[in-house]
């Protein structure tokens, strides 16, 4: 009695799984971390870990800092989207990832040294995740076995 069990995926037209990581990373960070920055800098600055509690000169300045984040994220997040959706580069989004770990260890420094302590552990999972992601886009192609 043969099975009638397909071997085909059962989504073929999604990317591995890694990849849809990097896809769900990018667009949290462009809608959480990027726009989310630009429609609210003061709220988002609180959330960031550097809370905004100057004058009103000062203010400006720190809003527009925060908002230089933000966009600075927006960014990190097109390139990732653009090499997974587009490009299709496994290797290319890994390296993205792997470079975009240097703007998240400064931010952790940046709020560990100067911000609150509280934000600290939030900079350090986004690190690790970036980290780790990059690492396992990096190392396995996607025709290699799991073990």
């Amino acid at each position: 009695m043969s099975s009638t069990f397909s071997s085909r995926p059962l989504f073929p037209n999604l990317p591995p799984p890694a990849e849809c990581l990097a896809i769900l990373f990018a667009c949290t960070q462009l809608t959480v971390f990027g726009l989310g920055g630009l429609a609210n800098p003061i709220d988002w600055s609180k959330g960031y870990g550097l809370p905004i509690d100057a004058a009103a000169e000062a203010e400006k300045t720190q809003i527009a800092l925060v908002s230089a984040l933000a966009t600075r994220n927006i960014r990190h997040a097109a390139l990732i989207l653009a090499l997974a959706c587009y490009a299709r580069d496994r290797r290319a989004v890994g390296l993205a990832l792997a470079v975009n770990c240097i703007s998240s260890l400064a931010d952790t420094c940046i709020v560990r040294w100067f911000g609150t302590a509280q934000q600290v552990s939030l900079h350090v999972g986004g690190l690790l995740s970036s980290a780790g992601l990059s690492m396992v886009l990096l190392k396995w192609g996607r025709d290699d076995a799991w073990w």
